[in-house]
Parts: structure tokens; sequence; C-alpha cells
């Protein structure tokens, strides 16, 4: 018991460690770009999720595509969706047009655009870090500014450069106004009119993340933005990022949650180190010795099985006499003499005279055929059978 004490304070003062540890350390941020909704890290979308309800009666987020979306009949609703690459599939496309055309709103912002619907809207973006653009020069920000005549269209919104660096650079100028630009003038958001209601295209999709919506005033860019969605329901969609997350962890919720990824791993740790205290067993195994097998009963049926199979019934049918006599022999102390006098054998047995007459002329029958059947062996040993039951 002493022993097992040790073992739950090394355990207890481990853990105890640990929990300090992770108290006093300083937080990590993940600087990936999951545009997750629920991500507070810099390149999360929490911030505008928490956002959207001052804009919308009703929001629904989904991991859905828009195919899947539409198929149900959305109706008084406007579609929302954040990627960084943006190549939907031809049924997406199709769907997400005819949508529009019926008078609904959709908002897509990505820093690419590429597949069915760049192609059907004459649509594409370019990223000036790459091309060799003058405007890069010695600026480390960009500023973005919106055109619409409602907004204060002298307003600036000031984003680190590598985060607002994609604009378009060909459109469909028949049905598009230009509504962002860069403070190089390069259009970065779009609203085209397609049939009854409109689309809203962006490229610089890191300007509704968490770090920059709270950097000075650019939390008015996302709102100014988003208020071009007319319909008072929002369906955010973040399956052309993040995918369908049905394929992810069963453990997903958990780990996206700091109190419950703390103790699942603590649990997990825990239970390493006890498993590794007890691997040392303290007894012996003391070994399973089976008992010794009766393989007599195994034996006579493989030998049957084989003379079976080989067809010589005639042969087995004569160590089934045999074995009938020698039965005779020993319980009843008969001989093979004991034929000739049936009534004597059925008194002796217990068996009627009628069973042990027909059985004994089979048994003579079947010794004067130099070939049986099957059939017939089978009557033979189910005649002993019951005979000797």
């Amino acid at each position: 018991m002493k022993k097992d004490w040790k073992y739950i304070f090394y355990l207890s003062a481990f853990i105890g460690i640990y929990v300090v540890v992770q108290l006093l350390s300083p937080k990590n941020h993940n600087w990936s770009i999951s545009l997750s909704h629920i991500d507070k890290d810099p390149y999360g979308t929490f911030v505008l999720n928490e956002l959207l309800p001052d804009f919308f009666d009703s929001v629904t987020i989904t991991n859905k595509t828009m195919y899947e979306l539409l198929e149900a009949k959305i109706e008084n609703a406007a579609l929302l969706s954040l990627s960084t690459s943006l190549s939907m599939a031809k049924e997406d496309t199709e769907s997400l047009l005819q949508f529009v055309a019926d008078g609904n709103t959709v908002f897509l912002s990505s820093h690419y655009f590429s597949g069915k619907l760049a192609d059907t809207l004459n649509l594409d973006t370019e990223d000036y870090l790459f091309n060799n653009s003058e405007i890069v020069d010695q600026r480390d920000s960009v500023a973005l500014h919106l055109s619409n005549p409602t907004f204060d269209t002298l307003a600036t919104y000031k984003y680190r450069r590598d985060n607002a660096h994609n604009y378009f650079s060909k459109y469909d100028s028949l049905i598009t106004t230009i509504i962002g630009r860069n403070d190089s003038g390069q259009p970065v958001t779009l609203h085209m009119a397609i049939g009854k209601g409109s689309l809203i295209v962006n490229s610089t999709p890191l300007a509704f993340t968490n770090i920059n919506m709270l950097h000075e005033e650019n939390h008015n860019f996302a709102s100014h933005s988003i208020s071009y969605l007319k319909e008072q329901k929002l369906v955010w969609t973040e399956f052309y990022h993040l995918g369908r997350m049905e394929a992810g962890t069963p453990l997903r919720f958990i780990l996206t949650q700091e109190p419950l990824t703390w103790a699942y791993y603590i649990s997990i740790i825990s239970i390493l180190l006890l498993i590794l205290f007890e691997s040392k067993r303290k007894q012996r195994v003391i070994p399973i010795i089976p008992p010794i097998e009766n393989t007599t009963l195994e034996f006579a049926s493989t030998i049957g099985n084989l003379y079976y199979q080989r067809g010589d019934h005639k042969n087995m049918a004569e160590k089934k006499i045999m074995f009938f006599f020698n039965t005779l022999r020993s319980r009843y102390h008969l001989d093979s003499s004991a034929v000739n006098d049936i009534n004597h054998v059925a008194r002796k047995t217990g068996n009627d005279e009628k069973s042990t007459s027909s059985l004994f002329n089979n048994i003579q029958s079947i010794q004067r055929k130099q070939e049986i059947t099957s059939e017939e062996l089978i009557l033979l040993n189910k005649q002993i059978e019951d005979f000797i039951k």
C-alpha cells in the first residue's frame, strides 16, 4: 500500500507542476489561416461572428456546398463564404448564379477565384507581391477604402501588406461596379448585378479576420462590406476553406476548447504514467495447465470420415459389425454364435425380437455382398446405435 501512495504522490506532483507551468507560460498564438468562426487566434473569424448578429436577425453557419444549400430552397437569406482560394464545381456555380438571378445577395471573399465561377463571370485575380509591381516599394502596409458614397469615402483602413495584396485584374465591366479599392486604385471589392440580385466578390478575406478587425477602425471596412447583404437572414458556409469537417477527429470540439483540451491531455498523461508504474507485475503469473484431452473419439471420427469419403462402404460396414459383436461380448457376454438364437439376444439386451431380427438379418445380408451403398451403411449404423441404446 505504501508503494502505491508513492506513485500517487509522483503523479500528483507531476500534474501540479504541469498546470503551474501552463498557467505561467505566455499563450502561443496559432498564425495559420483558419477563417473559422470559432477560432480566436489571429486569422480566425470569431470577432466577425460576434459582429454579424448586429446586421441580421439570424446567422446560420454550415459546412455544406452551395449546391447542397440551395437545393433546400433557401428563402429571404443572403450567403457568405470566406476562403483563401475559391474554385467551385459546375453544380455549385450554376446553383449560386441562379440563386442570385432570382433576386438574392451573395458575398464571396477569396484571394483567388478560379474554376467554373471565374470563367463564367470573366473574373481574374492577381497578387502584386509576385508580379514585379512597382507599388510594393518600401511600404509595409496597404490602405483600403470603399467607394460607396453612402459611406465615408475618405476613410481608409490600413492592413499589413501581406494580408491584402490581391486585387481583381479582370472583370465584366457591363455588370460590375467597383465598391472597394486599395491605395493604388486597384479594385478589391466588386458589386455584380446578375438578374434581380447582387453578387459581391472581395479579394481580401484576411480583412475579416480577428487581428485585422481589432486594428483601429478596420471593423468598419468589414461592417460596410457586409451591409451590402440586405436580407434579414445570413447563411455562412465554411466549406470552401475548411471542407466538411465531419472527417476530422471526434475530439474536435474538445480540442477547440482550451479547458477541455487541458483536461483531455492531463487524463491521457495520467493514464500513461499509471500504466508505466504498474507495468511491473507484483506477482508471478500462475501458468494455466490445460487438462489432457481424450483424442480417442476424434481419432475414430477421423478414420470413419476417411473411409466414408473413399467410398469403401463395405469395409466400413465390416468394421462396424466387428465393433457391434465386440460390444455384445464385453457388455452382454454373448459370442458371435448368439446370432442363431434371436430370442435369447433380445432378452439379454432388452430389445424387442422384431428389431433384433431385422438387425441380424441386415448384418448377414451385408456380409454376403461384395459392395454396399452409402444408404445401406447409414441404415446399418442407425440400427446398431438404436440397438445398443
